[in-house]
């Protein structure tokens, strides 16, 4: 293989592997006061991009109480001021919850997606401005498949050096 062919080679992989090594949250929170009294009545849709199968687990803020979601049953577990959801193919779920105005909208949450081996933090509305003050940068999100494509062209480059430099 020639050393123009090689570099083919490698720009190829590298515009595949982009989407890997970029390593974007899948999910997104948005929150929406449905009804603006003193009790708020919270409408919080988590916005999933590009998860096939995996997981997201939303810590509730004190005092809040899960009323409902349009997510499958048996795919959310709540315990404890946790909502738990198990992702099957799906682009969104929304759920709500009621809390006093004054806990403010402090949810958090993290994601897991099992097939591409990531997880991060939830990103989006949630967090009051004292919170996100007072608590560090989420870590940005793990990718393993970003490590086996840097493998992959380092492996390629070599080959190609090897391969160019035995005809002369």
């Amino acid at each position: 293989m020639n050393l123009p062919a090689c570099g083919i080679v490698i720009l190829c992989t590298l515009l595949l592997a982009a989407p890997a090594l970029a390593g974007e949250a899948p999910v997104t929170r948005t929150i929406a006061d449905i009804d603006g009294d003193g009790e708020s009545l919270l409408m919080v849709v988590l916005s999933i991009d590009g998860m096939e199968i995996g997981g997201i687990i939303e810590t509730l803020p004190g005092g809040s109480t899960f009323e409902g979601t349009d997510h499958p049953p048996a795919q959310v577990a709540v315990s404890d001021g946790r909502a738990m959801f198990s992702v099957i193919g799906e682009g969104e779920i929304r759920y709500t919850i009621t809390m006093p105005s004054a806990a403010g909208t402090g949810i958090s949450g993290t994601w897991e997606d099992f097939l591409n081996e990531t997880n991060g933090m939830v990103t989006g509305d949630g967090a009051t401005a004292a919170e996100e003050q007072a608590s560090p940068a989420p870590p940005p999100a793990s990718s393993a498949p970003g490590a086996l494509v840097a493998v992959a062209v380092v492996g390629l480059l070599l080959l190609c050096l090897h391969a160019g430099g035995g005809r002369r």
